[in-house]
């Protein structure tokens, strides 16, 4: 059985997709499933999708989470229980029976943590107090297993890294799908596209800036726009912060029809597409400007588009996805950026008038030459084989699932 928040997202809620679609036998417990997400021939159960903006209903959702979860558990008897991401993981380690329990860690409890409030305080007690009682616990990064191991002390015969995976061929079918609306017409301009929540995690901000240093230039692609697709509580703040920077900020959404957008702006919000993927297939690159990440499933999706990527170095991970050279001088990577395969990585953290022009200058190398870019693209392919789901399905097949059995 599979635990997860909800099935439609990128990130966790794709790797809980990937493998209720590839693991025979499961099925699917969500905390919610607002988008109807289906998988055919899986059955899903939805503990509770309603929402409460006070503590007490919270609490009370979260309890009947729970509650659901362990009728579930002694109804369908599973031999194993999965989950991804914290709520889904305490829920798993809190209720009983399930049979051997493996909980996925996304992110590094240090980063998702940091606010120190008591909502972060209380989830931190409770990470450090369940998570080792789990029959394994996977880190989707190196950074995130070794963590877990020296900060978290749980055994290190428990704890393993796994990638996440990513499934080509779906990927590359959605990405043919023919778009109708405004989506179809946004993929015809020349753009930079970023894919993620809004959210201070993502560092949009610092997109926005790197795009405005772009477009200040002029050096290459001189109608260049910005797509963001992804939907969060920032979205007003950056649209405000956009247009601080004298940028163009539109908007668009299901309401919006071809005729009446305005096309000349810089920077299109696009909130969240059930299939992003014809509009990351057409843009020139892929920027992720996070602060901190897991394995980013986004980066993987645009590889498998043979979209070139640049990226901040948000996760131990992004060597290993980006074909970085492992043995690159670790004094450059202080203050610069590493040329790769797939792109760049950019390192540093200050975000400096210095910092942004490494940036800029970045994601001009990867789009101002076409010969340059059509062996990114190549590379990219090629790359993004190693994460298909029909090898880390061995991966959970030999680490977890077998040894689960046992």
């Amino acid at each position: 059985m599979i635990l997860s928040n909800a099935l439609a997202g990128g990130g966790a809620e794709r790797v809980a997709r990937d493998m209720l679609e590839n693991i025979s036998n499961s099925a699917c417990v969500l905390f919610e499933n607002e988008h109807e997400v289906e998988v055919h021939g899986k059955k899903i159960w939805v503990a509770c999708s309603r929402k409460s903006g006070t503590l007490f209903g919270r609490t009370c959702i979260n309890l009947w989470r729970l509650v659901f979860i362990q009728l579930i558990k002694i109804c369908y008897r599973p031999t194993v229980t999965i989950s991804h991401l914290e709520g889904p993981n305490f829920a798993n380690l809190l209720s009983f029976g399930g049979g051997k329990k493996i909980i996925f860690v996304h992110n590094a409890l240090s980063h998702s943590y940091r606010q120190r409030s008591k909502s972060d305080l209380t989830k931190s007690v409770l990470a450090r107090l369940l998570y080792k009682h789990a029959f394994r616990v996977v880190g989707v990064s190196p950074f995130i297993r070794e963590e877990l191991e020296k900060v978290q002390k749980i055994n290190p015969r428990k704890v393993l890294f796994l990638a996440n995976p990513i499934n080509i061929a779906n990927i590359q079918n959605a990405a043919a799908e023919e778009q109708l609306d405004w989506l179809g017409k946004l993929a015809t301009f020349e753009y930079i596209i970023c894919v993620g929540s809004l959210t201070a995690q993502k560092n949009h901000q610092l997109a926005l800036k790197v795009f405005k240093a772009l477009l200040r230039e002029r050096r290459v692609l001189s109608n260049l726009k910005l797509v963001i697709l992804g939907e969060g509580p920032l979205l007003g703040e950056l649209k405000r912060f956009g247009a601080s920077l004298d940028l163009a900020i539109r908007t668009l959404d299901t309401s919006t029809r071809v005729e009446d957008a305005d096309w000349s702006a810089d920077v299109f919000f696009v909130g969240f597409q059930t299939n992003p993927y014809p509009l990351m297939k057409h843009a020139q690159a892929f920027l992720m400007t996070s602060k901190w990440e897991g394995l980013p499933i986004s980066i993987l999706e645009s590889l498998a588009l043979g979209v070139p990527v640049v990226v901040s170095d948000c996760s131990s991970s992004i060597g290993l996805v980006m074909q970085s050279n492992e043995k690159s001088d670790q004094n450059q990577k202080a203050a610069a950026a590493e040329q790769t395969e797939c792109g760049r990585i950019i390192f540093g953290r200050d975000e400096s008038r210095e910092e942004i022009e490494i940036w800029r200058e970045s994601l001009e190398g990867v789009l101002g030459d076409a010969r340059v870019s059509l062996e990114m693209h190549k590379k990219c392919l090629e790359a993004a084989k190693q994460f298909d789901v029909s090898r880390i399905k061995k991966d959970w097949d030999s680490h977890l699932l077998s040894v689960s059995a046992k």
